[in-house]
C-alpha cells in the first residue's frame, strides 16, 4: 500500500505536464478519464472496471472482494487552428501523458478507494509566426502591453485526488460519496517586438487548489439492468498568479503576484446498462457540465464571459461482446454540446470548446486471471465554428485523435 501510495504521488508530478483535450483553460471538465472510455465511452454505469470508481463509484461495491490496483494512460494527437483574415494559425502539440492511478479494496458489502486523474484543462498549444498573431497581440493590449506577439504557448492541466467509499445497502441499491483534492496550473509565455524597436518576453504562471465532493447511488432494478447517478459538487479553488513582463529596451515592465481563484462547476454523469443476452450489453450515458457556475480569475468580466454560455451535455451509446473469456471487444459513439458561444470562442481561441462526435473502439484481454488490459483508438470529429464578421470573422477547427492502454490488477 505504501508503495502504491507513492506511485501515485510520483505520477501527481508528473501529470502538472498532461495536456487535455476538450477544454481550454479548463472547466469543460473532460470526459475522458479513464483508457476504458476510450475503447467505449459510455461508462456511467459500469459496474465491473476499476474505471467505475471514475464514473459510477456506487458500482464498485459490485466487483469481487479483494485489493485492485489500476494504471492506465492516454495519447492525444491533437492540432488547434484559427484562420483570421485569410492566414491560418495553428499549433501541433501530442499529448504523451495523461494517467490515471486506480487504488480499491472490497470487502462484502462496503468498498474503499483511491483516485489519481487528470479531469480537465486545455493543455499545451504553441504558436508561432514571424508576422505576428493578432489574436494573441490583443490579449495582451487588453492587460495593457502593446507589442506584436510572434511566439506564443499556452498551457492549463487540472488533476485530482478522490478518496471515497461505496456502501451496499442490499442486492438492488448501493451508495457513494467521498471528496476531491484539486489542483489547477495554468501559464502563458509570449515573445514579441514592441516600439523601439525592442523585444517583449511576457510570462504568467497560476496554480491553484481546492476542495470538492461526489455522492452516488447505484440501482439495479431487474436482471440485467442497472441505473447509476453520480454529482460532484462545484468547487472553488485559489492560489496566485505570478506575472513578469521583460522589454529590452526599457528593463523590467511588470514583476507581480496576484491573489486568483477559480469556480469549477458542479457536474451530473447518468448511466444505464443492459445485458441483452449473456456476453452482450448495450449501455447509454449522460453527462452534464453546469457551465454558468464557470468562472476564471477574481474579475467580474470573467464571471460574466460564462454567465449565460450553455451547460456543456454529453451523451454515449455503447456495446460490449465477451467474444471468449479472455476477449471482451468494445465500441461506442458519443456527441458533445459545448455550450460555446462567440465570446467564449474569443477568449479561448487557441482551443475552443467546439461540439464533437467521437468514435471509439478497442478490447479487454485477460491474460492471466485477475489481470485485465484494455486498449482503446478513438477519433474526434470536431465542429467548425466562426466569430465577428468581415475583416473580424475569425474560423476556428480543431483535431484529434486519442490511444489509450490500461492494467488493472486483483492483488488478492
Amino acid at each position: 500500500m505504501k508503495k502504491a501510495l507513492v506511485l501515485i504521488c510520483m505520477l501527481a508530478m508528473l501529470t502538472v505536464g498532461a495536456d487535455m483535450l476538450f477544454a481550454a483553460t479548463g472547466h469543460g471538465l473532460n470526459p475522458y478519464r479513464s483508457a476504458d472510455w476510450v475503447r467505449n465511452p459510455s461508462r456511467c454505469a459500469v459496474t465491473d472496471s476499476l474505471d467505475a470508481i471514475t464514473y459510477n463509484p456506487a458500482g464498485i461495491v459490485k466487483m469481487a472482494d479483494g485489493f485492485y490496483v489500476g494504471l492506465g494512460n492516454i495519447v492525444i494527437l491533437k492540432e488547434s487552428e484559427h484562420e483570421v483574415g485569410g492566414t491560418t494559425y495553428s499549433a501541433d502539440d501530442p499529448s504523451w501523458i495523461i494517467p490515471t492511478v486506480y487504488l480499491a479494496y472490497n470487502q462484502q458489502n462496503w468498498s474503499l478507494f483511491l483516485n489519481f486523474e487528470s479531469f480537465d484543462g486545455g493543455g499545451k498549444y504553441e504558436f508561432s509566426n514571424s508576422a505576428g498573431l493578432p489574436l494573441f497581440s490583443a490579449g495582451l493590449a487588453a492587460k495593457g502591453l502593446t507589442a506584436n506577439v510572434t511566439n506564443a504557448e499556452v498551457y492549463s492541466s487540472w488533476t485530482q485526488l478522490k478518496l471515497g467509499g461505496a456502501f451496499e445497502l442490499n442486492n438492488m441499491v448501493s451508495f457513494s460519496a467521498g471528496i476531491r483534492y484539486i489542483m489547477g496550473k495554468k501559464t502563458a509565455d509570449f515573445t514579441g517586438t514592441m516600439a523601439g524597436p525592442s523585444t517583449l518576453s511576457y510570462e504568467s504562471e497560476t496554480n491553484l487548489t481546492g476542495w470538492g465532493g461526489f455522492v452516488g447511488v447505484n440501482v439495479a432494478p431487474i436482471e440485467g439492468l442497472n441505473l447509476a447517478a453520480t454529482w460532484f459538487t462545484k468547487a472553488v479553488v485559489i492560489g496566485e498568479t505570478d506575472t513578469t513582463a521583460t522589454n529590452s529596451l526599457a528593463g523590467t515592465l511588470a514583476d507581480k503576484s496576484e491573489f486568483d481563484q477559480d469556480t469549477i462547476p458542479a457536474q451530473l454523469f447518468l448511466g444505464a446498462s443492459y445485458q441483452v443476452m449473456p456476453g452482450l450489453s448495450v449501455s447509454l450515458s449522460y453527462l452534464r457540465t453546469f457551465s454558468s457556475e464557470e468562472s476564471y480569475g477574481k474579475g467580474a468580466d470573467e464571471e460574466y464571459l460564462f454567465r449565460y454560455q450553455d451547460d456543456e451535455q454529453n451523451l454515449a451509446i455503447g456495446v460490449e461482446y465477451t467474444v471468449m473469456p479472455m476477449l471482451t471487444v468494445s465500441a461506442g459513439l458519443g456527441y458533445a454540446w459545448k455550450g460555446g458561444e462567440e465570446r467564449t470562442y474569443q477568449s479561448e481561441f487557441y482551443n475552443p470548446d467546439l461540439d464533437v462526435l467521437i468514435a471509439g473502439l478497442g478490447a479487454k484481454i485477460t491474460p492471466m486471471p485477475g489481470l485485465d488490459v484494455t486498449v482503446g483508438l478513438m477519433k474526434a470529429f470536431f465542429m467548425e465554428e466562426t466569430s465577428g464578421s468581415g475583416a473580424t470573422e475569425v474560423t476556428y477547427n480543431r483535431d484529434a485523435w486519442l490511444i489509450s492502454l490500461g492494467a488493472s490488477y486483483k492483488a488478492f
